[in-house]
């Protein structure tokens, strides 16, 4: 924040003509209690604007070009009810939005290497089910079945959010460990009160988190891995949560190969 020294006055039409905005624009902003002058002459009812002044109008401007309201602005800028669920909504949308990009560029070979990030992982709820397999492969084919044992028990799933599948060792089952493949599939679902007390009902909160997306076929999985666990160490990131596998196929033209993201919580870490 400048200090008093610091500022310099303008005049709504000096502030108007620099930040490219309306009078009316302006006057609209003090009602709905985004924008206060730093000054208001009490003869002559000028308004005066400071450098903080065109901070906010530069705060409104950026937000308003992400498509955000004024409406939405001010709601958010002075925590008015509602405000903090609205972000939440924000939140999750950046989570998908950076999937998709991940999605996209990896799947039309925009890049070959992993892609990792920084992102916000939204609560989740989830029907969970064990499966024990020969290999990952087999597993990943039974998986796609639970889709029906969670519709015909009653629950309503989220089919834009894809499953999460957790596992005790996932280098082992990554380097096609002998031992077989022990996995949780986990199927985002939205639980009525009645349901809250299954046994297979698990839930995840919402978190910061890291994540290195692959494409290709099975056999990127050990590669994958190996990225994720050595970036993962060389970040210095803490986890607070189980190491999670999405796997998605994007790509209708090529059969056998999908979208793998390893994701996993971690602390005290801002979304970049």
């Amino acid at each position: 924040m400048l200090t008093s020294e610091d500022r310099n006055e303008f005049t709504v039409a000096e502030v108007a003509r620099a930040c490219n905005v309306s009078r009316t624009t302006l006057i609209h902003l003090e009602e709905c209690g985004f924008l206060k002058p730093s000054r208001v002459n009490p003869v002559t009812g000028y308004r005066y604007y400071d450098s903080n002044n065109i901070l906010d109008i530069g705060r409104y401007k950026r937000l308003q070009s992400l498509g955000f309201t004024r409406n939405e602005i001010t709601d958010i800028y002075n925590d008015r009810e509602g405000s903090r669920e609205y972000v939440e909504s924000k939140r999750k949308q950046l989570r998908e939005l950076q999937l998709f990009i991940n999605e996209y560029d990896l799947s039309r070979a925009h890049t070959k290497e992993p892609v990792s990030s920084l992102l916000s992982l939204p609560e989740a709820s989830c029907y969970c089910e064990d499966i024990s397999s020969a290999s990952f492969e087999r597993a990943e084919l039974t998986s796609l079945g639970y889709y029906e044992k969670v519709i015909s028990s009653g629950f309503r799933v989220i089919p834009e959010q894809p499953p999460i599948v957790l596992a005790d060792d996932w280098t082992a089952i990554a380097s096609h460990s002998p031992s077989g493949c022990h996995l949780t599939v986990c199927i985002p679902v939205i639980p009525d009160p009645s349901q809250l007390k299954d046994p297979h009902l698990r839930f995840f909160p919402g978190s910061e988190a890291f994540s290195v997306s692959g494409f290709g076929e099975y056999s990127i999985l050990s590669d994958l891995f190996s990225h994720f666990f050595t970036e993962l160490s060389e970040r210095n990131l803490e986890t607070s949560g189980p190491v999670r596998l999405i796997v998605l196929n994007v790509n209708k033209t090529a059969p056998g190969k999908y979208l793998y993201e390893c994701v996993v919580p971690v602390k005290g870490h801002p979304v970049l």
